[in-house]
């Protein structure tokens, strides 16, 4: 075999890595890339496959230390590959190829990286605005550089794509929130459980009506920003679609826990692809 032969060979490796590990872990965005032309298909699943590596930091690792030094390591590979000097990494690797141009938003990409280190605190967050700046610089960060794998640059599709981010980024930690502790360190604010009469020192480790009194502070936070996406995405062009599509699944996953009475525990969040599908095919715009 000659040398390009096995560079192509493991080029082609990295992409359908990233593919298929969107396509486990992300299965809602990888779905939403479907409609993307095949050309910016593989820059969406690498950035994909980056943000899993990224978010998963917390449940991978014992100590904050030890995920500290994770997401520095991400940082040092992501410098490394904007100088030309990617480290051996599966996903590093899909980014170099996909993303011809990084360096032009390489300050988004380590953005993206340092915020993973609220995740480490030991602290829960204090307030839904503290909150929100945390999901502004991740999901909606996220957003946007789903943009910019898109070539969409349009002031409507930023602005779409900043409410939607943040309002997945919340309805995300909604729906995680009975399977993984840290969620509910980020989900719900210490503000909002004293303002519901839950003391500051207690914890919410199951179901309890006051941990559905919260969600739905939040929810209702999610379909806010929806409500002011709404505009934007109308004058979005056709190119943002891969992206801006979550929307429509954001508003699907809210309906499910707006018919549970807003109980994380009892909300129904398993939507087939198929229906998922149908649905991102029938309701752009």
């Amino acid at each position: 075999m000659t040398l390009p032969e096995v560079v192509g060979n493991r080029s082609q490796a990295a992409l359908v890595y990233c593919a298929e590990q969107v396509r486990k872990h992300d299965h809602d965005r990888y779905l939403c890339s479907l409609f993307a032309p095949s050309r910016s298909r593989s820059a969406l699943w690498a950035l994909y496959a980056l943000n899993i590596e990224l978010a998963r930091t917390r449940e991978m690792v014992t100590q904050p230390m030890l995920g500290q030094v994770r997401l520095k390591w991400w940082r040092e590979a992501f410098e490394g590959l904007c100088e030309g000097e990617p480290p051996k990494h599966m996903v590093v690797e899909a980014l170099a190829l996909s993303w011809p141009s990084i360096w032009t938003v390489q300050n988004y990409f380590l953005s993206l990286i340092d915020a993973r280190m609220v995740d480490l605190a030991d602290r829960p967050l204090k307030t839904l605005e503290e909150l929100e700046r945390y999901l502004e610089a991740t999901s909606a960060s996220l957003m946007e550089l789903s943009l910019f794998a898109l070539n969409v640059n349009d002031a409507a599709s930023k602005a779409a794509g900043r409410e939607i981010g943040l309002a997945w980024g919340f309805i995300g930690l909604i729906r995680v929130l009975p399977f993984r502790s840290a969620s509910r360190q980020l989900c719900v604010p210490t503000s909002i459980l004293s303002e519901l009469g839950f003391s500051s020192a207690e914890r919410c480790l199951g179901p309890s009506s006051i941990l559905t009194r919260a969600v739905k502070i939040i929810a209702d936070q999610a379909m806010d920003h929806l409500g002011i996406a709404r505009a934007s995405v109308l004058e979005a062009p056709r190119a943002a679609r891969a992206a801006l599509s979550l929307g429509v699944l954001a508003r699907l996953y809210l309906d499910r826990l707006a018919n549970a009475d807003y109980n994380p525990y009892a909300a129904n969040f398993n939507v087939s692809s198929l229906r998922r599908l149908a649905k991102l095919g029938m309701s752009w715009r």
